[in-house]
């Protein structure tokens, strides 16, 4: 990528409601800049998915099943 986000070279990026639209492409687009991805989300069949894209990629990818609505799991 043409280092239009460099700060986050190298770095960990956690992502929280990682869907279909906004979340996959701002993981994928962090994951272009150089960072390593935590996928947070309450669908983890959707969250392999797009920890497959990231490593895809070159990087690093966690899926974390989430519901950030409940406490005990935040």
């Amino acid at each position: 990528m043409s280092g239009a986000l460099p700060l986050l070279e190298n770095k960990v990026v956690v992502i929280s409601g990682v869907g279909p639209a906004l979340g996959t492409t701002l993981a994928r687009r962090c994951a272009e800049a150089g960072a390593d991805l935590v996928l947070a989300a309450r669908t983890v069949e959707r969250l392999d998915d797009v920890a497959k894209q990231i490593t895809d990629l070159g990087r690093r990818a966690v899926s974390v099943g989430t519901d950030i609505t409940d406490d005990a799991q935040v």
